[in-house]
């Protein structure tokens, strides 16, 4: 989903974000964001009023969150290695440079 527009009253609404950027899906509804939140909301309340629903909604929170960190660690070596190597091709460049220059 994607913020649509505004209707007059400035309330916001979205529609599906294949539909509106490439027509790819035939969902061309359109929904006002408040309505979706209350929906949303509300069902998460009703979930959640059960204990083991908390236990397993935390749990399964902690787990996508632990995910999420090994992930972003996984990517930022991989970057500062890109970083590093582009570092050690720029110095080479300009060495390469600096002998061409003073021959």
């Amino acid at each position: 989903m994607a913020i649509h527009d505004r209707d007059k009253t400035g309330k916001t609404r979205v529609r599906c974000s294949a539909f509106r950027e490439s027509r790819s899906c035939s969902h061309a509804r359109v929904y006002y964001l408040e309505e979706i939140e209350r929906v949303t909301v509300d069902g998460l309340r009703a979930e959640l009023r059960d204990p083991r629903m908390i236990s397993e909604f935390a749990k399964t929170y902690h787990a996508e969150r632990i995910k999420l960190a090994r992930e972003a660690i996984a990517m930022r070596a991989k970057m500062e290695r890109r970083r590093d190597e582009a570092g050690r091709t720029l110095t080479r460049l300009v060495d390469a440079l600096a002998e061409a220059a003073s021959k």
